[in-house]
């Protein structure tokens, strides 16, 4: 009897794996996004090891790729249905392992059948690298409409780079918003090198002063601070250690707002506006002295560290949860469900009071996961480069303003603390 029972049981088994694994395959939605999936991942697994291997970075598929949520978004499928998302993802997580730990494999074989054949390390072969010592150089595009110029003093001992041009764009470009006005150029360095001053890089550019340059950063085009003169349009590099990566020039198509050509943060306010971390007015302005709610930076915030999304939390149970507009009510969840903030002892959140500098304080040491963190390195670092004595110095309890939000959202951005 025992033995028909395990066997009946074994049979269940197995023609329930049998039909999920059968539904799968024969749903057209679910398989339509499986080999969408696959065709991308073979793309995209490849160039990210050969971006790897070439920065000097660990054989890490796990790093290299997105997650599920990065990639829909990135790839603006959120509209799509459920099964095709599925087999997107099944078929992307697969592929991209595959084409990743193919490609780095192949690259390191040929790398060292290179050196065996030659008696030197293919970091000693031009390959179409320029090196560049410790007495600076140009790194020129193919076709010499970018320029890297490193200057002297940047970098030490021997370094390889090279720049290749493509027309594929890498991540999605919001053609509402912009034009894209060249290919995507890649700086490639052999061995990843400690920068030790900017380097600026230059495109070759006419056209409105609405343009700047934007870097690939997590698959997001990401502005940087661009200067236009003399027919060129350039940025500084400013790593510590730099690697190489993608850089594109882009006309933004939204109207620059009428106040902050004057304002002391204008450089910091564009980058900003720039990347969507910030908004202007209806009345196109910024009005830099103004201050922010808790619920206006947390969902700044929220852009800046993309917290995971969290639907479990009933907002109801706090005291004021019932004022929370609907904007930053899942901003609002997703700081509760991460740890960022706990809500006041009297069980409030109070979304419209004016945040303090003290509450950035305390935000930012769990954001950034720095228990050291004090809103006065950013004063002091405020005062000694804009000359602006933040009333942080006066009290802690003063409320920051949203000029002041710009320049820190910029030196966290560009990890400067």
């Amino acid at each position: 009897m025992k033995r028909i029972k395990k066997i009946l049981f074994m049979s269940v088994i197995m023609l329930t794996c049998a039909f999920s694994l059968g539904y799968a395959d024969e749903d057209p939605d679910y398989s339509a996004g499986k080999n969408d999936g696959e065709e991308i991942a073979i793309i995209e697994g490849a160039e990210k090891a050969t971006l790897d291997f070439k920065a000097g970075n660990e054989n890490d598929f796990k790093a290299a790729r997105d997650t599920e949520r990065e990639l829909i978004e990135r790839l603006d499928l959120e509209d799509e249905d459920r099964k095709y998302k599925d087999g997107f993802w099944d078929g992307y997580k697969e592929k991209f392992e595959e084409e990743y730990k193919e490609t780095y494999r192949t690259l390191r074989l040929t790398k060292f059948k290179d050196a065996d054949k030659t008696g030197t390390s293919t970091t000693e072969k031009s390959d179409g690298y320029k090196s560049v010592d410790m007495f600076g150089g140009a790194v020129l595009s193919p076709d010499t409409v970018v320029t890297l110029a490193v200057p002297e003093g940047a970098v030490f001992l021997n370094n390889k780079f090279k720049m290749e041009s493509s027309n594929n764009d890498y991540a999605v470009i919001d053609t509402q918003r912009y034009i894209k006005v060249t290919n995507v150029y890649t700086i490639i360095v052999e061995d990843a090198v400690n920068l030790y001053k900017p380097a600026p890089l230059k495109f070759k550019y006419a056209g409105p002063d609405s343009a700047g340059i934007y870097r690939l950063v997590k698959n997001k085009w990401e502005y940087q601070p661009s200067t236009i003169a003399d027919g060129t349009i350039s940025a500084d590099i400013t790593d510590d250690i730099f690697g190489g990566g993608r850089f594109v020039v882009l006309i933004d198509k939204t109207t620059m707002l009428s106040d902050i050509s004057d304002s002391w943060a204008k450089s910091e306010i564009e980058y900003s506006l720039k990347n969507g971390y910030l908004q202007g007015y209806e009345d196109k302005t910024f009005r830099a002295s103004n201050n922010l709610t808790r619920a206006e930076m947390l969902v700044i915030f929220n852009r800046i560290f993309n917290w995971p999304k969290n639907t479990l939390i009933d907002l109801t149970k706090y005291e004021d949860g019932i004022i929370v507009k609907a904007w930053s009510s899942q901003e609002i969840r997703n700081a509760i469900g991460y740890g960022i903030i706990k809500g006041y002892a009297d069980n409030t959140i109070r979304p419209n009071r004016e945040i303090t500098y003290q509450e950035i304080e305390w935000i930012l040491r769990r954001a950034l996961k720095k228990d050291t963190f004090r809103w006065n390195t950013v004063a002091e670092k405020m005062l000694e480069e804009k000359q602006i004595l933040c009333e942080s110095f006066e009290s802690m309890s003063n409320r920051i303003k949203r000029g002041e939000v710009a320049y820190l959202l910029y030196l966290i951005k560009t990890n400067q603390i």
